[in-house]
């Protein structure tokens, strides 16, 4: 736990952020409160960049302000030169086979891909009530 401007950020055990606690309303990340502090407020559509590989530094020295676009190019480089894949960034469409039809369809990759249409997940939902 860290404690800036008064406000406690936890460490995300999965992403490596500090963020402040879900319960409250202003959720936000500690990475982007220093910037915050530093420089001022963030342009709409851009985004804080940690230039280190560590997302848990605070340091601003270690930050960046840059466009949304110029920095998920920045990490889409960095995958490739990694050897990772990129799906998560380009949102390659898939096959995937609805649960309430059984027909294929085609998607990107999202938390549910369970049906084909709105229809067959309405369907489930009222078979289910």
């Amino acid at each position: 736990m860290i404690i800036f401007e008064g406000r406690k950020y936890y460490k995300d055990g999965g992403s490596g952020y500090y963020q402040s606690p879900m319960r409250e309303p202003d959720r936000e990340y500690l990475h982007r409160a220093v910037w915050r502090k530093t420089y001022g407020n963030i342009p709409h559509g851009w985004e804080v960049h940690h230039k280190v590989a560590d997302r848990g530094t605070t340091n601003v020295d270690d930050l960046a302000c840059m466009p949304f676009r110029e920095h998920l190019a920045l990490h889409k480089e960095t995958h490739r030169a990694n050897g990772r894949a990129t799906v998560h960034h380009t949102r390659i469409p898939r096959e995937f086979v609805c649960e309430g039809c059984g027909n294929a369809y085609m998607g990107v990759k999202k938390r549910v891909n369970r049906w084909c249409s709105k229809r067959c997940a309405n369907k489930f939902w009222n078979a289910k009530a």
